[in-house]
């Protein structure tokens, strides 16, 4: 009798999600909501046949609002994402380690994949800190 070497659909399915590419969430909510508030107020402002100066300067103002506001609206759905996401990958470990026979071996896999995944999400921060880090000449 052989071994089958294949993962389990699930431990796919988490490496596939573990190598997609990381969406800003917050700062595309920020800039579709930011985008929207200025577009609106610009139409408000001809619709209502105000000077010119005035409809850029509240279109401006709107902009900055609702950018603002639609970050924080993004932080929020980022936070959900991340907590559902983590609620998916214990609900998958426990599904593996029910369903699989060498229980060692399915903990084994799934903890590499972990380090893995963290590893990539590290290598991500670590990418956009360093433009931010100085380097001071030494002598």
């Amino acid at each position: 009798m052989q071994k089958s070497t294949r993962k389990h659909p699930s431990t796919e399915a988490q490496a596939e999600i573990a190598v997609a590419p990381k969406v800003p969430i917050a700062a595309l909510v920020a800039g579709a909501l930011g985008a929207s508030g200025f577009s609106l107020s610009i139409v408000g402002g001809l619709l209502s046949h105000n000077p010119v100066s005035d409809i850029f300067y509240r279109a401006t103002v709107a902009l900055a609002t609702c950018a603002m506001a639609g970050y924080a609206v993004g932080l929020v759905f980022e936070w959900l994402v991340r907590m559902e996401s983590a609620r998916i990958e214990k609900a998958a470990t426990e599904i593996i380690l029910a369903e699989s026979p060498q229980i060692g071996l399915a903990l084994s896999e799934v903890e590499s994949e972990n380090v893995q995944a963290s590893a990539q999400q590290r290598d991500i921060v670590v990418d956009r800190a360093a433009p931010t880090i100085s380097k001071k000449s030494g002598r």
